[in-house]
């Protein structure tokens, strides 16, 4: 049979169609399709009713490419799943099943919702969840021995039972696997009054020997610099304290409490001398509850009020009540307040200068509310508001 020159180009044509739009398919299978998912899951939780979340998806992570993760999100319950409304508006018809497992591609660190229909129930109950590979380091006791600072950290791994986690401290990157909390050994320089750093690394690797932390590792610095740690090893009873952080020296009145707490009333912190001039630390080794009234910190009509109201608990905090510093700054020059050392060796810290305070304006008669200050911006407070006379209207420049 003979093919006609026309029809042999066509076809050849076809087939390079063909050959390129499978070349396309396979690309967007590594890069595009994740992107196109991603892009649908924009939309999260956009036209989406139901109750309160009631509990976080659980969910496995199968592959990392990139910023995006494959994972497996399983629901199981003996009522019966009678349909699942995924973030992008997909239904699923349960039929009724006890257990549905659902392959998806999500972006990392961002949050996703589904809404489950159980079957004989009148709602729908409403799941959540964050996929992400990343550990949450943190730091729950310090003990102090001689010129020797003892810090116990807890590694919170994302649960996934297909992978392993392990950790190292120090340069050696000797790793351990993760199994409990541990302690890190820190030297306090006796002239300085600083304490050692020491890097703390993760890495989670899947069953099978693949790696799934992104490079590897995480860094945290595990050290003694910065007031949350001074507060937490070097403030022992109620008393004044001078404790130096970075080139700054606090002057502090602490108030300690050794067992768990109840407070049921207002309650001030801090005394005449403490306004203008101390920051108030309430200390408390153990749980603190309070059940009811507010608490503060002294306040003085010339002085204002302290340097700040530093609330430590090592326990849990339980707040039925009122913790309030409002309206109750320091008349005194502002300073940084530096709260704990990051691995890039910088502090995190409150800002010496706050926003800016109410505008100013002119008078004119009839009635107007005052003008507000700025909001406070990475830890700053909050600037202070403009009162008008209730006889006069402020108009504002």
């Amino acid at each position: 049979m003979k093919i006609q020159k026309g029809k042999l180009i066509k076809i050849l044509i076809v087939v390079l169609i063909i050959i390129l739009l499978t070349f396309v398919i396979v690309l967007l299978n590594k890069t595009g399709v994740m992107r196109i998912a991603v892009e649908r899951i924009r939309n999260v939780m956009q036209g989406m009713e139901g109750e309160e979340i009631v509990q976080n998806a659980e969910y496995d992570i199968k592959q990392i490419e990139g910023e995006y993760l494959s994972i497996l999100i399983t629901f199981e319950d003996p009522r019966g799943i009678e349909k699942i409304t995924m973030w992008d508006g997909t239904q699923i018809d349960g039929k009724g099943k006890t257990k549905i497992g659902l392959d998806r591609i999500v972006e990392e660190d961002d949050q996703y919702q589904v809404m489950v229909k159980y079957k004989e129930e009148e709602k729908s109950e409403l799941y959540s969840m964050i996929p992400t590979t990343k550990p949450v380091i943190n730091e729950i006791a310090f003990r102090k021995e001689n010129s020797t600072l003892y810090e116990t950290i807890e590694i919170e791994f994302p649960e996934n039972e297909n992978v392993t986690n392990y950790y190292s401290v120090g340069k050696n990157e000797n790793w351990i696997e993760y199994t409990q909390n541990f302690e890190v050994e820190l030297a306090i320089e006796q002239e300085t009054n600083e304490t050692e750093e020491k890097e703390i690394k993760t890495k989670s690797e899947f069953k099978t020997g693949k790696t799934i932390q992104r490079k590897n590792k995480t860094g945290y610095i595990a050290n003694g610099n910065g007031l949350l740690y001074k507060v937490a090893y070097e403030i022992t009873e109620s008393q004044i304290y001078n404790i130096k952080v970075k080139e700054k020296t606090y002057s502090i009145h602490a108030y300690v409490y050794n067992e768990d707490t109840v407070l049921n009333e207002n309650k001030v912190f801090g005394d005449a001398a403490d306004a203008g001039t101390n920051m108030v630390v309430v200390k408390v080794n153990g749980n603190l509850t309070i059940e009811k009234g507010t608490i503060s910190g002294v306040k003085d009509s010339t002085k204002g009020g302290p340097k700040g109201l530093f609330i430590y608990c090592t326990g849990t905090l339980t707040n039925n009540g009122t913790i309030s510093m409002s309206q109750n700054g320091a008349n005194s020059d502002g300073e940084n307040v530096y709260l704990c050392k990051n691995s890039n060796k910088e502090y995190e810290y409150i800002p010496s200068s706050g926003a800016s305070g109410g505008s100013g304006g002119k008078n004119i008669s009839g009635s107007m509310a005052g003008k507000a200050g700025g909001n406070g911006i990475k830890r700053s407070c909050g600037g202070g508001g403009r009162r008008c006379n209730l006889c006069w209207r402020c108009v504002y420049i």
